[in-house]
């Protein structure tokens, strides 16, 4: 199993890279993204006051990957 962990400013490129990432697997793997939290509708709403909520949804989501096997998480 393996773990990507990405960090980054807003628009430095983490997403994009995650995506390469995951397409120089095979496909194969799972982009864990608080930011896909925020997203509604297709468009993007931060809301400060839901990030700490979002992280741990995030995180959680991600523990779930690790014991499902998984065998690629960014």
């Amino acid at each position: 199993m393996e773990v990507v962990i990405l960090r980054g400013v807003p628009g430095s490129g983490k997403s994009t890279l995650a995506r390469h990432l995951i397409e120089r697997n095979n496909g194969v793997g799972v982009i864990h993204s608080t930011d896909a939290y925020f997203l509604l509708n297709g468009v993007y709403v931060f809301r400060k006051k839901l990030l700490p909520y979002y992280h741990g949804r995030n995180i959680a989501a991600f523990r779930k990957s690790l014991t499902a096997k998984i065998p690629f998480h960014i």
